[in-house]
């Protein structure tokens, strides 16, 4: 669900500078290297956003699949293996 827009401030290269680091990315960002924990849309954004700002994230969002991955690994001792938590932490 959508929570809020986080403002990173501006970028000082130009559309097409903009387009290129995107087709840089593209390579390195497949979907069969995605992961819900470790390589994901926050993964993304902080990259991009770096490239092309040199800021990082807010803290509080570089953290949340840390918060995420411990709140699932709690689970996973208390309720034993199941799919969905196997399939999220291989």
């Amino acid at each position: 669900r959508y929570r809020e827009s986080v403002s990173m401030g501006e970028t000082q290269l130009s559309s097409v500078e903009v387009q290129v680091q995107l087709s840089k990315m593209r390579g390195a960002f497949l979907e069969d290297d995605y992961h819900l924990l470790r390589r994901n849309c926050i993964t993304f954004a902080q990259e991009f956003v770096l490239a092309i700002t040199g800021k990082n994230l807010p803290q509080y969002i570089l953290e949340f699949p840390i918060a995420l991955d411990r709140s699932t690994s709690w689970m996973f001792w208390q309720t034993g293996p199941s799919a969905p938590l196997t399939a999220m932490n291989e």
